[in-house]
């Protein structure tokens, strides 16, 4: 996914297409065109186009994403690679002072929505993201920026809405072709690839992961099966995009089930991790190495913050800490809440608990559409789900980014993406 930005007048060609990079100065009254926002309270409203914003072309799309996540995947790595996508929001948030601005986690990598007025600091913040990712998970990770503005002058289009999850997390809803293309420009590796952060980059600002947290074992599915959906609309248009998702929607309430019956986490499912497979992780992105004293020090606050977590769940203590106003005995019902298992950037991502029987019935209903080449779809089928954690402190905003273990949304897009080709052979 992508991010980076130019200041200079440049072009980079794709395909027929040609982007004209052009000086850009911030405009201070669309900086926080994406605060300001009213919030939808219901999934269900993201199909009325009336609720949708143009984004301003001062803003930008910033993509990260991790290169052959599919190997990692077979070395049982799949939790690095979900660490790799998810952290760069943490690191925006506490740069911006907040976590109320638009981005979407994809499994293997993030989409973000930002002003031209922060890439100065974002631009450092996803290079020093990109070695920390190398250094210590061994995994490549692809960061670039696009333009909104210059995407519009290709003819794309890009609108958002806000959408209210709970009292502490607001996901953004995006939609239109901006976002293809963006991809698309970010995940072209030529050396030259002016969208992409170049390794000669000189940051002075590093990322700030205070409030990414690992401490979850994963999440066993109250139904047998946790899976992840992607699901592309092929129709004519954004607006018979959305009528057909609206179909889609219904369908899932018919044959999968209501919010609470697919939510792929349960309160009582959720468990801290003492044993230390994951929350050795956090450490590591905090103290910026795999070993050392730094490492130790980290650990050993994590060892001891967990087992007051689950001393207080175990016994509904009500001493101790508050996390973000909640005591620790209730945090879990937080996790439940702000978490981030449905949204829709253009296609429907979702991650959802089901039967095998519900599961196949939605997914004939799927492949009916794709063989009237109405949409394309891609799953990935597990027994449990993975949970990474984004806790704002200052603002007592969080996000709980969730995926189905063993290869989740990354291996879900490798099947739509191979529909996506078969469509054009």
């Amino acid at each position: 996914m992508i991010f980076l930005c130019f200041l200079s007048t440049s072009s980079f060609e794709t395909g027929s297409k040609m982007i004209q990079t052009i000086d850009r100065k911030p405009t201070l009254n669309t900086q926080n065109f994406y605060k300001y926002l009213p919030a939808l309270s219901s999934f269900t409203e993201i199909i009325e186009p009336s609720n949708y914003f143009t984004v301003p072309d001062d803003w930008n799309i910033i993509i990260t994403d991790v290169v052959n996540s599919t190997e990692a995947i077979r070395n049982g790595h799949y939790k690095d690679v979900n660490i790799a996508g998810g952290i760069t929001a943490m690191a925006v948030s506490n740069f911006m002072g907040d976590m109320d601005y638009p981005f979407l986690f994809g499994g293997d990598g993030m989409t973000l929505l930002l002003p031209d007025s922060v890439l100065f600091a974002v631009k450092d913040i996803l290079f020093s993201i990109r070695e920390s990712v190398k250094s210590n998970f061994g995994l490549k990770l692809r960061a670039g920026i696009v333009n909104v503005g210059e995407l519009k002058k290709s003819g794309k289009e890009l609108k958002l809405c806000k959408l209210r999850i709970s009292e502490f997390y607001n996901q953004a809803i995006l939609t239109g072709n901006a976002l293809d293309m963006a991809e698309n420009l970010v995940k072209n590796d030529d050396s030259t690839n002016p969208y992409i952060i170049p390794l000669t980059h000189k940051a002075k600002i590093k990322p700030d992961f205070t409030g990414f947290t690992c401490r979850w074992q994963d999440i066993p599915s109250h139904r047998g099966e946790t899976v992840s959906f992607i699901i592309k609309m092929n129709s004519s248009g954004v607006a018979s995009d959305q009528e057909l998702l609206k179909i889609v929607l219904d369908q899932v309430g018919v044959l999968l089930g209501n919010d609470a019956e697919i939510h792929p986490l349960k309160e009582e499912k959720i468990k801290v991790d003492l044993s230390g497979k994951y929350f050795r992780k956090e450490a590591t992105i905090h103290s910026g190495s795999r070993k050392g004293i730094f490492h130790f020090l980290r650990m050993l606050k994590i060892k001891i913050e967990g087992i007051m977590l689950n001393l207080a769940i175990n016994t509904q203590w009500k001493f101790g800490p508050k996390v973000n106003g909640m005591e620790l005995r209730e945090l879990r019902k937080s996790q439940v809440l702000a978490s981030d298992f449905r949204k829709y950037d253009g296609t429907l991502k979702m991650v959802v608990a089901c039967d095998s029987d519900s599961r196949k019935s939605f997914l004939e209903f799927l492949d009916d559409l794709y063989k009237q080449g109405k949409l394309f779809y891609g799953y990935h089928i597990s027994d449990r789900a993975l949970m990474t954690c984004a806790l704002h402190e200052g603002s007592a905003r969080e996000v709980h980014f969730v995926d189905s273990a063993d290869g989740g949304y990354a291996l879900a897009a490798i099947q739509l993406k191979g529909q996506i080709k078969a469509s054009k052979n």
